[in-house]
């Protein structure tokens, strides 16, 4: 039996879900599952993250900024895509860009949910060189993101698959995703500051 399904669907059988998600299959338990999965990979990579520090406080703290930093950043900037979106061509509704949004964002947390070992790894091997281990996971978190943002592209491909029979007129909109990723990655710097600090000196 598998107990986690739509996780499943979001690592091997992605046509699928979007499949789902384009033809209203796409059921409560099955968003829930994914949102549980991002607070779990973002929750855990802000605890590898406190590592430097034996506060169990600074591990709260860096998990929930972890959680509020994608899910923010990413809420933020949805508002842009479904207008970006829409004036390329594309015929994708609001419903489902956030259910695709949703698997990119759960996408980032499993990516950097991967990512957790090495981060430790650094973490110990550099003994807690704060400049270091920040650089490093900066880049990691930039590694989910990216990856987070292809989904979303898949989802677009798939998106104008499904309608341009009944709308030859309908564009994909993937090429407008370069641009709504560089969005992305400048709210979500200027967010990590607003959140900070992320690292205590003391």
């Amino acid at each position: 039996m598998n107990l986690f399904p739509t996780s499943n669907l979001l690592l091997k059988h992605q046509p699928e879900l979007f499949e789902r998600i384009l033809n209203k299959k796409f059921k409560f338990i099955h968003l829930l599952e994914l949102i549980s999965l991002s607070i779990l990979g973002l929750t855990a990579f802000g605890a590898v993250m406190s590592l430097p520090f034996p506060h169990w406080w600074h591990a709260i703290d860096l998990m929930w900024k972890m959680i509020v930093l994608i899910f923010g950043s990413y809420a933020l900037c949805l508002p842009a895509l479904y207008v970006f979106s829409s004036i390329r061509g594309s015929r994708i509704t609001l419903l489902q860009l956030i259910l695709c949004v949703v698997a990119s964002i759960a996408t980032t947390a499993i990516v950097l949910l991967s990512l957790a070992p090495i981060a430790w790894f650094f973490t110990w091997s550099t003994n807690g060189d704060i400049d270091i281990i920040r650089i490093m996971n900066t880049l990691m978190i930039g590694f989910g993101i990216i990856f987070g943002i292809i989904l979303l592209a898949r989802g677009f491909l798939a998106s104008h698959k499904y309608y341009r029979e009944q709308y030859p007129d309908n564009k994909s909109a993937a090429d407008i995703l370069v641009l709504w990723l560089l969005l992305v990655i400048v709210v979500t710097v200027q967010m990590s500051q607003k959140l900070g600090p992320w690292y205590l000196t003391n």
